[in-house]
C-alpha cells in the first residue's frame, strides 16, 4: 500500500498506475471473448461453407487471444495456439 503525506494508507487499486492497467486488461478479455466466438464461427464456415474463408477466420481469431495468454503467462496455451496456427496455415495451401 502506498503512504500519503498524512500517513494514511491508500489501497493500490486507486493508484493512477493501477487504473491504467485495468483498461488494458478489459481489452484483453474482450479480445479473448471475440476470439472464442470467431473460432466457433470459423469452424462452422469451414465445415459447411468455404474452406479458405473458414481457415482465415480461425487464423485471425486465434491471434486475437494471444495478448491475453501472454499477459497471464499461459505458455502451454500459447504453444498449442502456435501449433494449431501452423496446421491451419498449411491447410490454406494444401489441396
Amino acid at each position: 500500500m502506498d503512504l500519503v503525506p498524512l500517513g494514511e494508507k491508500v489501497p493500490r487499486r486507486n493508484t493512477p498506475k493501477r487504473r491504467r492497467n485495468l483498461g488494458l486488461s478489459r481489452v484483453r478479455v474482450y479480445l479473448r471473448i471475440a476470439s472464442n466466438i470467431g473460432l466457433i464461427l470459423g469452424q462452422i464456415i469451414l465445415l459447411f461453407a468455404s474452406r479458405e474463408i473458414g481457415l482465415g477466420i480461425i487464423i485471425c481469431s486465434s491471434f486475437m487471444s494471444v495478448p491475453f495468454f501472454l499477459k497471464e503467462k499461459m505458455w502451454d496455451v500459447l504453444l498449442l495456439v502456435g501449433f494449431m496456427q501452423v496446421i491451419n496455415v498449411v491447410g490454406l495451401f494444401v489441396r
